[in-house]
């Protein structure tokens, strides 16, 4: 596809570009290879979307929306909502997009288009009851999701990405608001010394927290937590104390986490040795966790004050990135 190439045109003095005009001396004309540059062009989009071209009929509007099919198939412009009803859905191409899955009145399953549909073709899948019915994603034919698996589920509450390799292969990215699973991170997390007694507590506070849990890799978001006090002179493995009996000993880095028990809901705060690589010793019922931020245990057994700024992750297979990511600012006193 090029600029206009017609035998009269003006040259537009913002760009430099050649353009039609109909009001010259001499009109331009819109030429052969004007017409079959913008119709070839626009045919690849159509192929690349994975659709047939279709001669323009004013009464059937398919004709007149090929490209626009074509664009949602290749960039997931389409929402389908799936639910125990219309289950078990078969998806296509001219699906790709945000799949929403609802099992509130009964279990909900998807069965994916074929790999080979469309190279990168993507699916948005997002679980939106919280029910204890099942959300089953399953392939089609032979093809495999991340090498090896026929299906695979959405607990309430979760999200999974899904992209072809447009062979035989799918592959997923599992989150929780974008991130991958098996990553707990705080966000706008803004903890700090407590004001009346920071020499031995600290007030967690972030707007959201989302605990993974070591052994599954589940992901679970804690939105609007409010500050929780940790104090470090109590002895535990105990919520909002430490994760050992032992006192901390001085002249040591010792490092605050969130904790979670699924079961009840319960978010709770501990003080560990153990930085985010072995994670903290978690009291009976806690399952998840997620880091908030290190903090110096001085020579006469004090914390030096802190203030917690922007946002903590912690992907815990990624040791080498712990100094970059957690943004903080420790005082003096």
């Amino acid at each position: 596809m090029d600029y206009t190439q017609s035998n009269a045109f003006v040259v537009d003095a913002g760009t430099g570009f050649n353009r039609h005009e109909d009001n010259a001396a001499v009109p331009t004309a819109v030429t052969k290879k004007d017409m079959n540059s913008l119709i070839w062009s626009l045919m690849e989009v159509v192929k690349f979307g994975g659709q047939a071209g279709a001669q323009f009929d004013p009464a059937v509007p398919a004709t007149y929306k090929v490209l626009l099919s074509a664009l949602k198939a290749a960039f997931g412009g389409n929402v389908t909502t799936v639910n125990a009803a219309n289950s078990p859905f078969v998806l296509t191409k001219d699906h790709a997009g945000l799949v929403i899955m609802d099992a509130t009145a009964g279990n909900a399953s998807v069965t994916l288009p074929a790999a080979n549909a469309l190279s990168a073709l993507k699916f948005d899948f997002r679980r939106k009851d919280a029910s204890a019915n099942m959300a089953t994603v399953n392939r089609a034919g032979a093809d495999t999701i991340d090498g090896a698996l026929t299906s695979f589920t959405l607990s309430p509450g979760k999200a999974c990405k899904v992209a072809s390799d447009g062979g035989a292969a799918w592959s997923t990215v599992a989150f929780v608001d974008g991130l991958k699973e098996g990553f707990s991170r705080c966000v706008n997390n803004a903890s700090q010394s407590n004001a009346a007694t920071p020499n031995s507590k600290v007030d967690l506070l972030a707007d959201v927290v989302i605990v993974y849990s070591p052994a599954t890799g589940e992901t679970i978001r804690k939105a609007a937590p409010g500050t929780i006090t940790n104090d470090v002179t109590v002895a535990g493995p105990a919520a909002n104390g430490r994760d050992r009996a032992a006192v901390f000993p001085a002249s040591s880095w010792v490092h605050f986490y969130w904790a979670l028990n699924p079961s009840t809901g319960t978010l709770i705060t501990l003080s560990s040795l153990q930085p985010p690589t072995a994670g903290p010793a978690l009291p009976a019922g806690y399952t998840h966790w997620a880091y908030s931020h290190p903090q110096w245990y001085d020579g006469a057994s004090i914390l030096r004050r802190v203030y917690v700024s922007r946002r903590v992750g912690w992907l815990p297979s990624d040791a080498a990135r712990l100094v970059r990511r957690h943004v903080y600012r420790r005082g003096d006193g």
